[in-house]
């Protein structure tokens, strides 16, 4: 049996190291055929310092048809439009592991949703505290899979997991996106508090309040809150908002200090208008959100988060 990887960036190229070291075949799909003749002539991932690919790993330029799980390790906001690319590329029977955090920028709607739009595939969603280098490196990683059917989720915790990469069930994959995705938003908000000389103490306060916004969030888009208690809930959003290699924490902290970012925009930032046009306006429940979207979006200064204490 294969898995097919659409990625090959960072965690792309992780999750197959993670995938062939239990013995699986991999194929990892690349967005061009640039980046497929880097990855076959120096097997090195570009975003994983001192990380070379093994040999066993298929490296390919186009999608090919997958035998087992077809997983999709891009950009969150590039699901929508390549869901109308699977669905005339695959067959409608393979799983597609949805590995990609994030909502859909311009409706607000989850990439769940936006890939069944187009795709009749069974879909699970896997989310956790997994930081790419760390899963390459086979350091002890915990992650959560989702989907509505058990007896899949079932199946795939059992192919897919290895003594170093557990996987652990949900039947809950709206609530696993929702918290994968909107943690981004609160990293952000932890990184500019911490980033303006707060010190820990109201970085942990923030982060409490922020988990409890997360729980309406998630029974907003219509979850399970208690989805938070799983490592693809809080493990990650402890990971995300207070972990040195969380690029939307150190975003936060770039704000904070007033510091010129020079990376990409991260993915909490697109969530910030992905949720500001969910709700219509309405942040009633929402708060720390809120102020999000005005230091981001509407230029506030970042000393706006410290009045989610008063």
């Amino acid at each position: 049996m294969d898995i097919t990887i659409v990625g090959a960036g960072a965690f792309g190229c992780a999750l197959g190291m993670a995938f062939e070291r239990k013995g699986l075949s991999v194929t990892l799909v690349c967005e061009s055929e640039n980046q497929a003749d880097d990855l076959l002539k120096n097997r090195c991932a570009p975003a994983l310092p001192s990380v070379c690919l093994p040999k066993n790993i298929h490296i390919s330029p186009v999608l090919v048809q997958p035998d087992s799980l077809l997983i999709l390790a891009i950009p969150a906001q590039v699901i929508p439009s390549y869901a109308e690319f699977l669905s005339t590329h695959i067959s409608s029977d393979i799983p597609i592991l949805l590995a990609s955090k994030g909502i859909c920028e311009h409706s607000g709607r989850l990439m769940f949703h936006a890939l069944s739009d187009h795709c009749q595939n069974p879909i699970l969603v896997m989310s956790g505290p997994n930081f790419a280098q760390e899963i390459s490196q086979q350091l002890l990683t915990i992650t959560t899979l989702a989907g509505y059917d058990a007896s899949l989720v079932d199946h795939f915790v059992n192919f897919l997991s290895s003594s170093q990469f557990i996987f652990e069930k949900n039947l809950d994959p709206i609530g696993l996106q929702v918290c994968g995705s909107i943690k981004n938003v609160m990293a952000i908000g932890a990184g500019i508090l911490y980033g303006l000389g707060e010190g820990l103490n109201a970085e942990a306060a923030f982060v409490q309040k922020a988990l409890q916004e997360i729980e309406q969030w998630i029974i907003f888009y219509g979850g399970d809150p208690k989805t938070t208690r799983s490592a693809g809930g809080i493990g990650d959003f402890v990971l995300t908002c207070m972990g040195d290699l969380s690029r939307n924490r150190r975003f936060g902290l770039s704000i904070g200090r007033s510091e010129t970012w020079s990376g990409e925009l991260v993915e909490g930032y697109y969530t910030t208008r992905a949720l500001s046009i969910k709700c219509q306006g309405d942040w009633t429940n929402f708060p720390i959100t809120k102020i999000m979207y005005d230091i981001l979006r509407h230029a506030q200064p970042p000393h706006m988060i410290k009045t989610i204490f008063q």
